[in-house]
């Protein structure tokens, strides 16, 4: 088949031969055999000895953190304290209660603006149909 010189029978009887070539080839193991073992008789290796912490030092740091821990809650109450007193309501009695009228007149010129566009529409619905109507009779007449 390959000397007829066709191209294609060549490239498979080519393919052909490398897959009974893998078929006829032996097995490569994949596993690279016994995992050697160390000996145990061999000692570890020394360990380092760490001396002993300063605890006079060791307290003396906690203290300092403890000191400024301390420090920042006092600062981070008095800010919560002045925060509360701007939200409270009653220091502002009077710019509440402005800002409830204008919030109850605000809502009624809303409702009218919506009731205004209604109307229009309304209107303009008329209009079309009115329109409609003359020239359904503009063509009847005719």
């Amino acid at each position: 088949n390959m000397c007829r010189g066709r191209r294609g029978s060549a490239l498979s009887a080519r393919k052909l031969m490398a897959a009974e070539e893998a078929a006829n080839a032996e097995p490569v193991p994949t596993d690279a055999g016994p995992v050697e073992e160390k000996p145990k008789d061999e000692k570890p290796k020394e360990i380092k000895k760490v001396s002993k912490p300063d605890d006079a030092l060791l307290k003396q740091r906690l203290q300092e953190q403890d000191d400024k821990l301390v420090d920042k809650q006092a600062r981070l109450e008095q800010i919560k304290a002045t925060v509360d007193t701007r939200n409270q309501p009653t220091e502002n009695a009077e710019f509440t209660a402005a800002r409830s009228k204008f919030n109850v007149v605000r809502a009624e010129s809303r409702r009218l603006l919506q009731e205004k566009r209604s109307i229009y529409d309304q209107i303009s619905s008329a209009d079309e149909l009115k329109k409609q109507q003359q020239d359904l009779t503009q063509r009847l007449k005719t």
